[in-house]
């Protein structure tokens, strides 16, 4: 576009806002400075001004927003919401007085670089520098409030350093930003109206981000969590610093999912983990719960590195917090989904500790894949339900400890554990599902201590086991095991009589 038409559509611009905003004596006037075009009015003997648009050039480089205009203050930048195409500035520099950026002030100023901002601006508002790839600096030192998505898409903007009255991050604010490290101040949070939420997804897709550190929360709420995808995505997070003064934690939904180089993280604090929370964290290694904690949610360290897993007393195994568990697959069909531990290659070793309830179930899919794991430890005072391939896949398995307190084992549950030579099952258990032992190839021994109920075999229960696998059962039962047998395609099964009463 030749200068000459960007001056007569300058010119033509002003015309219209005059004629939109003629004057009187309590009216609008309009004034075009170097690209700025203010709007100056008199209230109540005071004379105020605000930014109102820009006009559009290709050339300009520095945009300078005036603190005053014709004797009139001028206190916020609130332009047209809209691209602007002011496409080669790199430098605004905010003038003193002015305290509000509002929403889309500066979305789209490609070129832009260096931003300085005055010791009077503490508002920011929604969207005001999305879609600026090119930021590198600007200065917060002032703001209390940053609105949602305010940052957005800031991929050359590595660091940012908040001003300790900071109250408010909006959601996405920073999010597919380039920062490297954050530090959240004690007064931040993510709702006006929710201070226990210290951080939602403002951070989510940082991909270079490497460090987040809470400080201590200012306000004791007694309970605090980290909103659903507050970190999700961000490749290169490898170390997390939880405030030091609160004792309640929550991780919601996704939080830390895929964070795929996050080291460490203490989880003495924590009282809840949600769906996904730390999936495919691949460089956590070890998790030491809180007695506190109550809730593992769905695929919460699915895919992870832990190699020791100990379930406090207290803790519940269950998905979507506070709701149901309900998941659907493809097809519209119901599915349940827990797999709390799924596919977790380097995990040894599983031990539960004993339960404040009577009855307990590991459920669907909770070690599924877990080709590691070797030795799981049950609670020794509770029955236990283990549900549907809650063990599948899991090749190195050889001792299950208590399995005398199991009640119920659920379809696959065992699924292919090739390495399980021997299994014990005590007075109170009912039935064994199908395909439960399926491809056990080394089972060779099921005991089946029992003297009253005779359990039920479900189809290719054990299908796939040692040949001539031996059933030793107690003389009461052993007549019924052996004709309960018949249908389960059990190779060369052997059923054995003993008095285990007399044990």
């Amino acid at each position: 576009m030749e200068k000459k038409d960007l001056h007569i559509l300058t010119a033509l611009f002003t015309l219209i806002l005059i004629a939109l905003f003629p004057l009187s004596a309590d009216a609008y006037s309009v004034k075009t400075v170097d690209n700025v075009v203010y709007r100056m009015s008199e209230e109540g003997g005071e004379k105020k001004a605000i930014v109102c648009d820009f006009v559009d050039d290709e050339e300009t480089t520095e945009l300078n927003i005036l603190s005053e205009v014709d004797g009139y203050k001028v206190t916020s930048v609130e332009p047209e919401p809209r691209v602007h195409y002011l496409t080669a500035v790199t430098e605004v520099t905010v003038g003193e007085n002015i305290e509000c950026l509002y929403d889309c002030a500066f979305i789209g100023f490609e070129s832009l670089k260096k931003v300085n901002l005055p010791s009077t601006l503490t508002y920011i508002g929604e969207r005001v520098f999305s879609s600026c790839p090119n930021l590198e600096k600007i200065n917060l030192d002032y703001v209390t409030y940053i609105g949602t998505g305010a940052f957005s898409g800031c991929t050359s903007l590595k660091s940012v350093a908040f001003s300790e009255n900071l109250e408010i991050i909006g959601s996405s604010s920073f999010a597919n930003s380039g920062l490297e490290t954050v530090t959240i101040p004690s007064k931040a949070y993510l709702k006006e109206t929710e201070p226990a939420a210290i951080v939602g997804d403002q951070f989510r897709n940082c991909k270079n981000l490497k460090k987040v550190i809470f400080e201590d929360r200012a306000i004791n709420t007694g309970f605090y969590y980290i909103e659903e995808y507050a970190f999700y995505g961000c490749d290169s997070l490898e170390t997390v610093i939880l405030p030091g003064n609160v004792s309640k934690l929550a991780i919601h939904d996704s939080a830390f999912e895929n964070c795929k180089n996050l080291k460490a993280f203490d989880f003495s604090g924590i009282t809840s983990i949600s769906d996904n929370a730390f999936r495919g964290c691949a460089k956590i290694t070890k998790a030491d719960f809180s007695e506190n904690l109550e809730v593992i949610g769905c695929y919460a360290f699915a895919e992870t590195g832990l190699k020791t897993v100990t379930i406090p007393s207290k803790t519940e195994l269950k998905c979507r917090i506070g709701g149901e568990n309900e998941h659907w697959d493809d097809t519209g069909a119901f599915k349940d989904f827990y797999a709390q531990f799924r596919n977790c290659k380097k995990l040894k070793t599983v031990v539960f500790e004993d339960r404040e309830k009577s009855k307990f179930t590991i459920p669907h899919y909770t070690f599924e894949g877990c080709t590691s794991l070797k030795k799981v430890y049950l609670p020794e005072n509770a029955k236990i339900t283990v549900g549907p391939r809650a063990f599948k896949n899991c090749k190195a398995l050889s001792k299950i400890y208590s399995s005398e307190n199991i009640t119920s084992v659920d379809e696959a549950a065992f699924a292919y554990c090739s390495s399980l030579k021997e299994i014990t099952f005590g007075k109170n258990l009912k039935s064994v599902g199908s395909n439960a032992f399926i491809g056990c190839k080394k089972l060779a021994r099921v005991n089946l201590k029992s003297t009253k109920t005779t359990p039920t075999f479900g189809k290719k229960a054990f299908s796939g086991t040692a040949d001539g696998i031996k059933f030793v059962a107690d003389k009461k039962i052993a007549k019924k095991v052996k004709t309960n047998l018949k249908n389960t395609k059990t190779k060369n099964a052997k059923v054995y009589s003993v008095s285990y009463s007399k044990v």
